[in-house]
């Protein structure tokens, strides 16, 4: 019989302050104290700083010496370089995807695509997110590289605070699908080229630089 260990008191304040990083509760650039937290959460500030520090090394936080604790911030070199990070890691995953696992790729890719496209627009914005996130994750998952996906939920959790900030409007939804049925089409057609140059644009459309503004117009 398994058994199932409970959290710590540090585990869980982590994932509930994590929780408000990347829903945009806790705003960018805001300064966060340890002991409101304690006052909040009902316990000591020892795990308060446990998961501070492990937020800290997520690269979700900053502590500045003198100055405090700080949700992070993005300046525009900061957003190319996660942006590129991001390519990198996901066009190697999906070559080697499309290299091992094609047959398994496009049926779970086109899977992916048509439960995007049947959105209904009501229950556009609360699905598109998590849709999005599990076509992604398919380049991973067949990559079968266990580093690359460790590599990219790291990634991941800086880009999900990012997507917190996305103005979603049916015509952005509706542009990000059709680039993602765009993707399977070069896939499809034994062209795997020409699908990461999709991907490209697809990263790199979406955080352009009318987002940077809105993110600079928003951050403490």
């Amino acid at each position: 019989m398994q058994i199932i260990m409970p959290n710590s008191i540090a585990d869980v304040v982590y994932q509930k302050i994590k929780s408000r990083i990347v829903s945009g509760k806790l705003r960018l650039g805001q300064k966060i104290t340890d002991v409101e937290f304690a006052d909040e959460f009902k316990v000591s500030k020892t795990p308060i700083r446990e998961a501070l520090l492990k937020l800290k090394g997520e690269g979700l936080i900053d502590i500045v010496p003198r100055s405090g604790t700080f949700v992070f911030k993005f300046s525009e070199e900061d957003l190319m370089a996660l942006c590129e990070a991001r390519l990198i890691f996901e066009e190697g995953a999906l070559r080697k995807a499309f290299r091992d696992n094609n047959i398994k790729l496009i049926n779970e890719l086109s899977q992916g695509v048509k439960e995007q496209q049947q959105l209904i627009p009501s229950e556009a914005v609360s699905k598109y997110l998590r849709l999005d996130r599990l076509f992604h994750d398919i380049f991973f998952s067949l990559a079968g590289n266990v580093y690359l996906q460790q590599a990219h939920s790291l990634i991941f959790d800086r880009i999900n605070v990012l997507r917190a900030y996305l103005t979603l409007t049916p015509d952005f939804i509706t542009h990000s699908i059709a680039s993602h049925a765009k993707m399977l089409e070069y896939i499809m057609a034994d062209d795997i080229d020409s699908a990461c140059q999709r991907l490209k644009k697809h990263i790199f459309g979406t955080f352009n630089e009318d987002f940077l503004a809105h993110l600079n117009s928003i951050q403490e």
